[in-house]
């Protein structure tokens, strides 16, 4: 009996593809949120445009 190759695609597990480091506020440490073009704590407040390393 052979397998068909689909069939055994279906089997294996799906890639999974990792989550983008989240940015760290430099006062406080909290995750920062993005926000347009502005990435902004929702903890202390402080704020950095998106185009900031």
């Amino acid at each position: 009996m052979t397998t068909e190759p689909r069939a055994r695609e279906l089997d294996r597990p799906a890639r999974t593809v990792p989550a983008p480091p989240a940015r760290k506020c430099v006062r406080c440490g909290a995750a920062m949120e993005e926000r347009q073009c502005k990435v902004v704590c929702p903890n202390c407040g402080a704020r950095d445009d998106c185009t900031d390393p």
